[in-house]
């Protein structure tokens, strides 16, 4: 009896699905502690209102560039992770990179006609600094297929690398200027774009992309993302353009300085979901070949969520002080919120890409509308009455909704849909 528990124990922390998991997690673990050190300076090195204004353009940058994506990545993933010959694989590649190259050439011209009026909506003064920098915007859209292809093809050990590296040469090149040429809110995000364009020219150059028979290549992809991608598009449009709204909302209603406030306060919970992404992205391929989640995955993540929980909140003012300075200690009442908030968004995760892999992508459409409504909503009407609080309870709120959507979704799917087999 105990020593089946036993096995029982060791395949579920040392299956092939654990092992890949702790790898990315390792990656996206490492890319976090850079990104601490890289805030512990900008927080030093930027007033809070320069902090957050580098926040507020952060935030503006990534709203447009969501839109850029059309269900593109998510169908290339998927005929990545369903192709069974490398040459194929190669081919849609490079189909990607191609319509990379022309979507980033659209965004940086959306963002410079964009940086003409940004200031009046949001108050602030980042206009010019979104113009000058506008063309290295352009690399977001490779960014993602990086990322979709990686993950498509199951390449665990590179997409580890691809998590942490732009952080890092980010992180070099901000001691550089700070030494060599000062330091400002411009400085900070021209240089963050430019670590993100050197990595990702590399990795582009590792998929070897294969651009033979492209019209053909992209005459599939276009299928494809008409009947997958976009479904998914949709949804998660909305679902992603919220990912930051908060932060341009409070900008728009209280000021910048509470914005650098917010943006601490998520910068130490997002550690508690990463686990849940890295387990996802690790089980995404796997997952197209089997109709349930194996029960081991849901107990693997649900441990984590507590524990990081836990250690977060116990520690929390010992954090606030190491990584950002008393200025910030006020952000110690917004964390109990925000841990919750991450543990429904980390429970998400595996639900999430399982629709995906099996192209449920009108459940994920769904899913991701309604509870997007829910935050950008709620955020409209909690933040104007309760401030940074109400920030952090719209997003319990919305990710709250988010899982019990999945839930829904899931078992009128699949009946009683948890196995103990992998």
């Amino acid at each position: 009896m105990i020593s089946e528990q036993l096995e029982e124990l060791r395949v579920l922390f040392w299956s092939r699905t654990a092992r890949q998991t702790v790898v990315l997690f390792s990656g996206q673990l490492l890319n976090v502690a850079i990104g601490i050190a890289v805030a512990a300076l900008n927080t030093r090195w930027l007033s809070v209102d320069e902090f957050g204004a580098f926040n507020v353009i952060s935030a503006v940058v990534l709203f447009v560039a969501w839109f850029f994506d059309f269900g593109i990545y998510h169908a290339g993933s998927r005929l990545v992770a369903t192709t069974k010959d490398a040459s194929e694989e190669r081919k849609v590649a490079g189909g990607l990179t191609v319509l990379s190259a022309v979507l980033g050439v659209s965004l940086t011209v959306t963002i410079a006609l964009l940086s003409f009026i940004v200031d009046g909506i949001l108050k602030s003064r980042i206009g010019g600094m979104l113009l000058v920098l506008s063309p290295l915007a352009a690399i977001f859209p490779m960014q993602l297929m990086v990322t979709m292809v990686l993950r498509g093809n199951n390449s665990i050990e590179r997409l580890a690398l691809y998590a942490f590296l732009p952080r890092a040469a980010y992180l070099v090149l901000i001691v550089v200027a700070w030494n060599l040429f000062g330091y400002s809110v411009g400085v900070a995000f021209g240089l963050n774009l430019a670590s993100i364009l050197l990595v990702t020219i590399c990795f582009v150059v590792l998929l070897k992309c294969n651009f033979h028979e492209i019209r053909a290549t992209l005459a599939l992809i276009r299928r494809e993302t008409k009947e997958y991608g976009l479904k998914i598009y949709y949804g998660t449009l909305v679902d992603n353009l919220t990912n930051g709204t908060d932060k341009l909302l409070i900008s728009s209603l209280v000021g910048t300085i509470p914005v650098g406030l917010y943006s601490a306060a998520v910068m130490l919970t997002n550690p508690i979901s990463l686990f849940s992404r890295s387990l996802a992205t690790s089980v995404f391929k796997g997952f197209t070949a089997v109709d349930r989640i194996p029960l081991r995955d849901i107990v693997l993540n649900l441990g984590w969520l507590i524990a990081a929980s836990a250690v977060l909140l116990l520690g929390s003012s010992l954090f606030i002080r190491l990584v950002f300075t008393e200025r910030y200690i006020g952000i110690g009442s917004l964390l109990p919120i925000l841990a919750l908030a991450a543990i429904f968004s980390g429970t998400n995760q595996l639900y999430h890409v399982f629709f995906m892999a099996h192209r449920r992508g009108a459940v994920v459409r769904n899913i991701s509308i309604v509870s997007s409504l829910v935050f950008v909503i709620g955020n409209v009407l909690f933040i104007s009455s309760f401030g940074l609080q109400g920030a952090a309870w719209a997003a319990v709120l919305a990710y709250g909704v988010n899982l019990l959507m999945n839930l829904y979704y899931y078992y009128r799917g699949r009946g009683l849909a948890v196995t103990e087999t992998a």
